[in-house]
C-alpha cells in the first residue's frame, strides 16, 4: 500500500480466492497535502453486480469471471 501511496496510484483491488471477495481501494488527499488509502467497497457474491473500476467504468470484470465459479 505505502509503495503504491509513494507512486500515485489511485486505485487498487486485493482479491482473495480463498473467501471468494475483492477489496476495492481508492487513493485521497489529505488538507496537508498527502495522500491516504481507504476500503471503499468490499464486493463478494452477495453484491457481484458492484464489482467495477473506479477509475475506469468502461473496463468491466465480474466475480463469476473473475473467480472461475
Amino acid at each position: 500500500m505505502e509503495i503504491y501511496q509513494k507512486v500515485g496510484v489511485s486505485e487498487y483491488w486485493i482479491v482473495d480466492w480463498r473467501k471468494k471477495q475483492v477489496e476495492i481501494y481508492l487513493n485521497d488527499d489529505k488538507e496537508d497535502g498527502t495522500t491516504y488509502f481507504y476500503l471503499y467497497k468490499t464486493v463478494t457474491e452477495k453484491n457481484k453486480e458492484d464489482l467495477q473500476l473506479v477509475m475506469f467504468p468502461n473496463i468491466k470484470t465480474d466475480v463469476d469471471e473473475l473467480f472461475n465459479i
